[in-house]
């Protein structure tokens, strides 16, 4: 998946590890299917640059961000990652999208990992 510079776009998830609820339906979303509070959890890697900042949202049903990192560009040589987690208190058919925007003037891909992209919601109560 590729950002364009200055504009934020929902991070693509397209590969289901486990998901013992039914919550993955969508590539860049988990919908949750049992009201109750979860610990959710994404990180992205992204492909070096040293250009501008990096910031990464975690978005309770499409609207405000419920935990955001900002971050400034690594060097050159490294890629940037980043984690955000949240607890959430959630009902049944609320959703949670990762939101990520970078301003280094041209366009940087998502680096897929064995950890990233990695998006995860545990159920902790309710």
């Amino acid at each position: 998946q590729s950002f364009s510079s200055g504009s934020e776009a929902s991070v693509a998830f397209n590969t289901s590890v486990f998901d013992t609820d039914s919550m993955s339906g969508t590539a860049n979303r988990l919908t949750f299917v049992t009201a109750g509070t979860y610990l959710v959890q994404a990180y992205v890697q992204i492909e070096a640059n040293a250009s501008g900042r990096r910031h990464l949202a975690l978005r309770l049903n499409g609207t405000g961000n419920r935990l955001v990192v900002v971050q400034t560009a690594p060097s050159i040589s490294e890629g940037w990652g980043n984690q955000v987690s949240a607890l959430l208190a959630v009902d049944a058919t609320d959703w949670v999208e990762v939101r990520f925007l970078q301003t280094s003037g041209s366009s940087l891909d998502v680096q897929i990992t064995n950890s990233s992209p990695f998006l995860s919601a545990v159920k902790i109560l309710g």
